[in-house]
């Protein structure tokens, strides 16, 4: 006998990916992460030890140029997932002493956000996402990143952010990275 769900009651299709650095399949979607922002990536070896202070949140290229980690969700739309980037976003020299102030003491930056670039070009976008325009959004505790949000209208991560993006795209997304692959529940 068939049971009819009450929509209290359905849940959303999990996703489970398999990652390449242990061959384990884990809940959710994989968080698509950068190590360090494209301009400091692009450096030497030696260039980075002489140009570029890098911590696992906070980077400086030259003394001018400041990156903060962050988490860039978009819902894919019929899960409860979101696909979460982990970019760079370069902010003011202000901002970011303010914003280091918060980060390593939980003083308050005096602001909740602030405007940025992004400093990555994330995979399979029809526009590059270096340099697009975004806000950085204080969590609510200092033992989270920021999020961002896109600013620019014109661009298609903008829409994806708004309205989510789906399976298919998602799948794009993450296959584009090498050896992950997503299994559908």
């Amino acid at each position: 006998m068939l049971k009819v769900l009450q929509s209290s009651e359905r849940h959303a299709p999990r996703m489970r990916y398999r990652c390449p650095a242990c061959s384990e399949i884990h809940q959710g979607f994989p968080a698509l992460a950068y190590q360090l922002p494209d301009p400091i990536y692009a450096l030497t070896a030696d260039e980075r030890d002489a140009r570029a202070i890098i911590s696992s949140d906070l980077c400086i290229l030259d003394d001018r140029r400041h990156f903060v980690r962050c988490v860039l969700s978009v819902d894919v739309n019929g899960y409860d997932e979101q696909l979460e980037f982990g970019p760079w976003v370069e902010i003011d020299r202000n901002a970011f002493s303010r914003y280091s102030v918060w980060f390593n003491l939980a003083a308050s930056p005096g602001w909740s956000q602030v405007k940025g670039k992004l400093a990555n070009a994330f995979p399979a976008q029809e526009q590059t996402t270096l340099g697009l325009s975004c806000c950085l959004i204080l969590p609510d505790t200092d033992d989270e990143r920021p999020t961002v949000k896109i600013m620019d209208p014109k661009h298609p991560l903008f829409d994806d952010q708004a309205a989510g993006i789906s399976i298919a795209r998602a799948t794009e997304l993450v296959s584009s990275l090498k050896g992950y692959m997503l299994i559908l529940d």
